[in-house]
């Protein structure tokens, strides 16, 4: 075989192995669920949706799934839009591609856009993306605290309800919040909840770490939530019993009945509690919360837990 015939075959081998890895990689495509969007701003826009934005914009519940499963599973690439996002600026662009993307304001989105979008839309998209995944971080949670002064009342409400749920008890974190709820407007989002169908966030704790972390959330409603889910956790919640007894001394009663009913469900585990819980049914007024107390120190005192 001459040189010409051995060039002309290793260029058709080569050509071979690339439509079989071209063919291989269409087949994993066509096999994995496929998020509606182009871009990552259309994905997130999908992720972040509520139940009536999907009713409006035709998606459809799975299609909502996998793409904020999709969105999840991003890393830094997500980090660097939501934060980005968040500084967007308002704008006084209309509808005009060209000028849009001509503006200072449209470089740092230039890779997610495939069409004008408002500061204020971004700015709110950011913070709904947060809700929807959890995610936080030092640079988020100071992005935030600067989104509880916001102009738009949803990115104000929304940031303040995350750093509620997700944020530290840091000076900067509280003087936000107490700033923000002197807005009745802002104080009634946060009254609603991250699971209200307005917003369908997800801050609940996942595992025992992030439960524990919970407990010491700036908002009673957070710390309540948390204690309230140790208790599903039985004895495995053993791990949180320290956070559990620090939380007795909450002026809030609801949270001091919380930890006592996730202490009784530690069962003998918890046995160290059995001071603080009996120092704490010789103060309490309420008839109701002492018997619950009492419930309390009798699973632990048991042998076994109910």
């Amino acid at each position: 075989m001459d040189f010409g015939s051995s060039r002309t075959l290793i260029v058709v081998l080569a050509l071979a192995v690339l439509i079989t890895a071209a063919g291989l990689i269409t087949a994993r495509l066509a096999s994995e669920p496929r998020p509606k969007g182009k871009t990552l701003f259309e994905l997130i826009s999908v992720a972040a949706s509520t139940r009536s934005e999907r009713t409006v914009r035709r998606i459809s519940n799975d299609e909502a799934r996998d793409a904020l499963a999709a969105v999840r599973g991003m890393g830094t690439e997500l980090d660097r839009f939501l934060i980005k996002a968040l500084q967007a600026q308002d704008n006084s662009w209309r509808s005009n591609y060209q000028s849009f993307y001509k503006s200072a304001f449209a470089q740092p989105f230039r890779r997610y856009l495939s069409r004008p979008v408002s500061g204020v839309a971004l700015r709110q998209l950011g913070v709904r993306a947060i809700g929807k995944t959890g995610r936080m971080s030092p640079r988020i949670e100071r992005m935030l605290i600067t989104a509880c002064q916001d102009s738009d009342l949803l990115v104000r409400g929304e940031a303040a309800m995350i750093l509620g749920y997700k944020g530290s008890r840091s000076p900067e974190v509280t003087g936000a919040l107490t700033r923000a709820v002197q807005d009745p407007q802002v104080a009634q989002i946060i009254g609603q909840g991250p699971r209200h169908s307005a917003f369908e966030f997800d801050l609940a704790g996942k595992n025992l770490h992030e439960m524990i972390a919970d407990l010491d959330r700036p908002l009673p409603a957070a710390r309540y939530e948390a204690a309230y889910a140790l208790r599903g956790l039985g004895s495995n919640a053993a791990p949180a019993i320290p956070a559990l007894l620090r939380l007795l001394n909450q002026s809030e009663q609801p949270i001091r009945i919380a930890c006592v009913r996730a202490l009784g469900a530690v069962g003998p585990l918890a046995c160290n509690a059995l001071p603080a819980l009996q120092k704490l049914c010789r103060e309490e007024d309420s008839t109701l919360a002492r018997s619950t107390i009492n419930e309390a120190i009798a699973q632990i005192e048991s042998q076994t837990t109910r």
